[in-house]
């Protein structure tokens, strides 16, 4: 199945109008991430990224861990590693990583910048990614996914969701192969100083006297964050207790089920905004794409 299709499986248009549901309620419902049932499985994870993978599920609110467990079972293959990408994967559809800022003022400003660490942006998330681990690989069968980041603003004193920004990958992200080239440059002069054979950017092993000691050279990326990237088509944190961003590509959007895009289009009266709009094209900035921003506040 390509790559726009695998997006349009993914359920996301529902998970998005049942949270606007929930938060246009008021009262902070759904955003909190006090009380999160864990579903009592391995890798629920805590904070934000559980509250994500009860947003995504569409399980926020429940109670029985049993009915959770059985929901995230049918749309999760992986529930996320260890300091390895993704954090997260949706049956036959996305990959999803999971990034957070948090603030303890009152007064909300555009994150600039997201600390990738170790991996650079993902457009897709392919198996011969060599920084996926074997329980990633054998998951489900998958050549390729569609990658979402998912990057939350956190308010440390109520510990709720004051932003939320689902982003896919080739809306903010240049091709693999850039990125490679890069690494590349970087470990020719590494190797010729000695430097062994790595997933890094390069090792030194023995270094010292006794052979005790190894170097290991590592990138750490990061990536100017949408809310500035973005800002002029995007919700700015801060406008509303509660701000929705999502950034899709036009050619995924529109094969989503149209039970689905009605349902977004119906929650125009819940202040649900949806639209088509071209923006730059991350892979070449003489260019433009058209992308679907699905934005609201609350």
């Amino acid at each position: 199945m390509d790559i726009e299709k695998q997006a349009s499986c993914s359920g996301l248009l529902s998970s998005i109008t049942t949270l606007v549901d929930l938060v246009s309620k008021g009262g902070g419902q759904g955003t909190s991430l006090k009380d999160l049932k864990s579903a009592g499985v391995a890798k629920a994870g805590s904070g934000l990224e559980l509250w994500v993978k009860h947003f995504l599920a569409r399980t926020i609110g429940y109670a029985n861990p049993v009915e959770i467990q059985g929901r995230w079972r049918n749309v999760y293959s992986f529930l996320g590693g260890t300091n390895n990408p993704p954090d997260l994967m949706i049956r036959g559809s996305y990959a999803i990583e999971v990034k957070k800022s948090e603030v303890a003022t009152k007064v909300l400003r555009r994150p600039s910048s997201l600390q990738l660490n170790s991996s650079f942006p993902n457009r897709i998330l392919s198996v011969d990614d060599p920084r996926l681990q074997r329980e990633c690989l054998d998951a489900e069968s998958w050549r390729q996914k569609p990658f979402i980041y998912v990057f939350g603003l956190v308010d440390k004193q109520t510990s709720s969701v004051r932003s939320l920004w689902l982003v896919d990958g080739r809306c903010i992200s240049d091709l693999r192969s850039s990125y490679e080239a890069i690494i590349r440059k970087i470990q020719a002069p590494l190797t010729a100083m000695g430097s062994e054979a790595t997933n890094e950017l390069g090792r030194f092993n023995r270094v010292d006297a006794l052979g005790q000691t190894s170097l290991r050279v590592r990138g750490m990326w990061q990536l100017v964050h949408p809310a500035i990237s973005l800002q002029k088509f995007l919700i700015a944190p801060g406008t509303r207790d509660f701000v929705f961003n999502c950034v899709l590509p036009e050619n995924d959007f529109i094969l989503f089920p149209e039970d689905d895009i009605a349902a977004i289009r119906i929650r125009e009266h819940k202040g649900l905004m949806s639209s088509c709009r071209a923006i730059p094209d991350p892979t070449n900035a003489n260019l433009s794409m058209q992308a679907r921003i699905i934005s609201g506040c609350w």
